[in-house]
């Protein structure tokens, strides 16, 4: 990552490292990654599908909860009913965590 990098791709690097280093699986999807398979679209965007298991939500949101808004209620939520979160402005976020920053 660097600073030259898009916004969404620096929120995506920040919650991927945060993923791996809890071993926890998950689908990266949207516009750019649409883009490394040679299928440019207009938006820019990064879709993340988590399977969080019910035993990491606490430490995920601890480990988020310094730069992002988590509502652990809505996460573990989520993460129980197999759904997504989103995010306080109402927009989905299809991943467990919120895309955006606080």
């Amino acid at each position: 990552m660097t600073p030259r990098d898009p916004e969404a791709l620096q929120v995506a690097f920040r919650v991927l490292k945060t993923l791996e280093e809890l071993g926890v699986s998950y689908h990266l999807g949207g516009s750019y990654a649409s883009a490394i398979h040679g299928i440019p679209r207009q938006t820019h965007d990064v879709d993340l599908v988590v399977d969080v298991p019910q035993a990491l939500v606490q430490r995920l949101v601890r480990d988020l909860a310094d730069e992002f808004y988590v509502d652990e209620r809505a996460v573990a939520r989520a993460v129980r009913d197999r759904t997504s979160v989103n995010p306080p402005n109402g927009r989905p976020c299809n991943s467990s965590v919120s895309c955006l920053p606080p």
